[in-house]
């Protein structure tokens, strides 16, 4: 059985001592989300595997089989989405999918040991914290951007202590999504100092200009949004003036996503990947 690991990227410069939003914090500059990169190494750095790509049609599945093929495609970047089961073990899955596992409760009414021997839609290995993980470890260029459905902070504690222990160097190819300034704080001061985050706006009730205030006081370097519903050409025109990386999500039509890799906006998908 395949086993999962996470990984996510985030680093944080300078010294740290905050427990509310109102911390101080200053990022490292990016070595991954950068506007160089969406405009001269787009297929490297702009296709990102939504939930870690599709498998035979199927999206959302989050496991083993979908990340291998997305690597094999060229996919270097990856999104996974992870929950909190009962006991404690993080589950990569997206919430709302427990019927896919043969599940007829809740993934945090849960334990492991349910959830052995299920696979989801009956063929494809769950993958838990370990086995992603252990990905990482496999998978040297690859990096993992952490979508955390809910116990956001602790999801991401029991990953990274886990990570100090078993494959203490992916760390640093984990990258948290977090909804603002709070989460920032909180992640980097209480669990881990992460090279990397992305300002998920989703998660997030932070209007433009509040963004752009976030994204300068904290040189947070990259963005993600909704393709149809909030982004702008505008918006990102703002977000470059500061240096920010735009990237849209969840897109699927090839036009579509070729319209916006020539406008340097990266996106995320179910597993398109140009030939």
């Amino acid at each position: 059985m395949l086993s999962l690991i996470l990984v996510v990227v985030a680093y944080i410069g300078g010294g740290i001592a905050c427990h509310n939003s109102n911390c101080s914090i200053t990022l490292a500059p990016s070595e991954i989300f950068t506007l160089n990169h969406l405009q001269n190494e787009y297929v490297r750095y702009g296709y990102i595997a939504h939930a870690l790509g599709s498998v035979d049609d199927l999206s959302y599945t989050n496991c083993g089989e979908a990340f291998e093929l997305s690597y094999q495609k060229g996919f270097r970047i990856f999104e996974v989405d992870l929950v909190l089961l009962k006991d404690g073990t993080v589950l990569c899955a997206h919430d709302g999918q427990e019927s896919n596992y043969g599940l007829d409760k809740p993934f945090s009414e849960t334990t492991s040991n349910e959830l052995k021997g299920k696979l989801y839609h009956g063929n494809y290995t769950p993958l838990d914290g370990s086995g992603l993980l252990n990905i990482l470890n496999q998978h040297e260029d690859a990096f993992m951007i952490l979508d955390t459905k809910y116990a956001h902070t602790t999801i991401i504690e029991n990953l990274v202590a886990e990570a100090k222990r078993s494959y203490p160097s992916v760390l640093d190819r984990m990258i948290p999504l977090i909804a603002g300034k709070e989460d920032l704080c909180e992640i980097s001061n209480e669990i881990y100092s992460f090279k990397e985050y992305v300002l998920a706006l989703y998660r997030s009730n932070l209007d433009n200009n509040q963004v752009i205030k976030l994204v300068k006081d904290t040189n947070i370097d990259a963005v993600m949004m909704f393709w149809d519903n909030r982004y702008t050409y505008e918006f990102k025109n703002e977000l470059e003036a500061v240096g920010v990386a735009t990237y849209v999500h969840r897109l699927n039509d090839p036009e579509k996503i070729e319209s916006f890799r020539q406008q340097g906006v990266g996106v995320f998908s179910d597993g398109y990947f140009p030939d």
